[in-house]
């Protein structure tokens, strides 16, 4: 018969086990919770892309640097000039992820926060358009 001790070691290895695997499950469901910004970040909007589509986006003020969560998903270009506040968007692979926007060092004593964008792209539906094909008029989708 196992004496006390190790009955209390059994008990709280079970226990251990038990807290670390209900912790595991609550992280692998982060996608799942809300949005937490910092207190100098704003969430400017979503942006919606297609696969392979691309879209400029011109901001108020100058740009300093430039995050993206997933370069899998979307590519980010800094457009070049004397001031920098175009910046372009092509989305990669279908899925989310999100670009942080800071503006540069002077503008933060400014009071000018960083920007926040969800990225959404999505597939693209192709339609094909054929020319020079006959159809008989019981075939048409016009009562539809």
């Amino acid at each position: 018969m196992p004496n006390r001790k190790s009955l209390y070691f059994r008990w709280m290895f079970i226990a251990l086990l038990l807290l670390l695997s209900s912790g595991m499950a609550l992280a692998g469901d982060a996608s799942r919770r809300p949005l937490r910004l910092l207190d100098n970040t704003r969430l400017a909007g979503r942006i919606e892309l297609c696969l392979g589509e691309g879209r400029e986006l011109y901001l108020p003020h100058d740009i300093g640097n430039l995050s993206l969560g997933s370069t899998d998903i979307a590519d980010v270009m800094l457009m070049k000039g004397p001031h920098p506040r175009t910046i372009r968007i092509v989305g990669k692979s279908e899925g989310r992820t999100n670009l942080i926007i800071s503006p540069p060092a002077m503008e933060t004593e400014n009071n000018v926060r960083k920007i926040e964008y969800l990225i959404l792209v999505r597939k693209a539906y192709q339609v094909e358009v054929i020319n020079g094909v006959e159809t008989s008029p019981e075939a048409s989708l016009s009562g539809w």
